[in-house]
């Protein structure tokens, strides 16, 4: 599979109710600026579309966290929230499809 960077995935460890890092792996990322309309005016969001091969990781869910690159739990502030998840088995290599918002205020 083609990759263009690495991302660190996070998932919320409910027993220490804390992010904990569950992966640092290779991916393909592509990012687009859109304008959404809101009703109380267009804004400016980032959406980011990431492909990761299947068995590198497990159990990605819509909450957990994505980094552009590897992280600790220190930058958990740049991080981006996944909002939705396929796991998509067409095509040459079956991968994971994350997506990810970051909506401008």
């Amino acid at each position: 599979m083609l990759t263009n960077g690495e991302v660190t995935i996070f998932c919320l460890d409910e027993s220490r109710e804390e992010y904990i890092v569950k992966a640092t792996v290779p991916a393909w990322v592509r990012h687009q600026m859109r304008l959404r309309d809101q009703g109380s005016g267009v804004r400016r969001c980032d959406t980011f579309d990431i492909r990761i091969e299947l068995g590198l990781v497990d159990g990605i869910e819509p909450g957990d966290l994505v980094f552009f690159g590897r992280a600790d739990c220190a930058e958990l502030k740049r991080c981006r929230k996944i909002a939705a998840v396929r796991k998509n088995s067409f095509g040459s290599v079956p991968h994971w499809h994350l997506e990810a918002e970051y909506m401008y205020r």
